[in-house]
């Protein structure tokens, strides 16, 4: 799945665990669990607070 890809189903599904997903922050940590293994060990090491930041960074190291 690629992280749009991701990004939409995550979205979609949060809907249904809205306590989860209240915090900016433990939104970026769940979503962070789900990346591809090689995409989310770059993206921790830059302990990212805001969703779309994330995403958008994650978004990058898959296009390189």
């Amino acid at each position: 799945m690629t992280v749009l890809e991701y990004e939409k189903k995550f979205i979609e599904l949060s809907k249904y665990c809205t306590p989860l997903v209240a915090e900016e922050r433990k939104k970026c940590q769940l979503l962070t669990r789900g990346l591809k293994a090689s995409i989310r060990d770059i993206v921790v090491g830059q302990c990212l607070v805001d969703f779309g930041d994330l995403v958008m960074y994650a978004l990058l190291i898959e296009s390189s």
